[in-house]
């Protein structure tokens, strides 16, 4: 048994330590890589995706529901996240040209060079993070989890 998780005895869940716990091993390695990146790059991982989406949108911004729709969340969540934005003065809220009820949002230009600085600092993350692990078990490892995910997506009550 795993000794980080030997606990006591675990009856009928004990396991004789050669069985593949990937979901447990996924979480923890998701766990520990989301702390080192926001040590390193500064800032949460959750809303990367968000200003990504917000950089490539341009000028002509993007809305709520459409930024919701993209990333696969709730739009409350992208609602919060966008307010945050907007306190820090790196998004703003702009009407949308017909329709009064909506608004868009763009990056500030504070927004949009804090985006480029954050970028950057996201690849020298990545790099570091796999400066151990060769380009092929990279790619083999994007497609394996690519390959669980759509598995994990697929199932009933997923």
């Amino acid at each position: 048994m795993d000794e980080r998780w030997a606990l006591g005895d675990a009856g009928p869940l004990s396991h004789a330590g050669g069985e593949s716990h990937l979901v447990r091993d996924v979480m923890q390695t998701y766990q520990v890589l989301m702390a080192a990146f926001a040590r390193a790059v500064g800032t949460s991982a959750a809303r990367m995706p968000l200003l990504r989406l917000l950089a490539v949108a341009g000028e002509q911004g993007v809305g709520t529901a459409a930024l919701a729709r993209a990333l696969g969340v709730d739009a409350a969540g992208v609602t919060r996240t966008l307010a945050a934005l907007v306190a820090d003065g790196q998004a703003e809220r702009r009407p949308h040209a017909t329709d009064g009820r909506r608004a868009l949002f763009v990056l500030t230009p504070q927004g949009r060079k804090w985006f480029e600085e954050f970028h950057e600092r996201v690849h020298r993350f990545e790099a570091g993070v796999c400066a151990g692990v060769s380009p092929d078990d990279v790619r083999k490892t994007v497609e394996v989890l690519g390959s669980v995910r759509g598995a994990a997506s697929g199932m009933e009550g997923a």
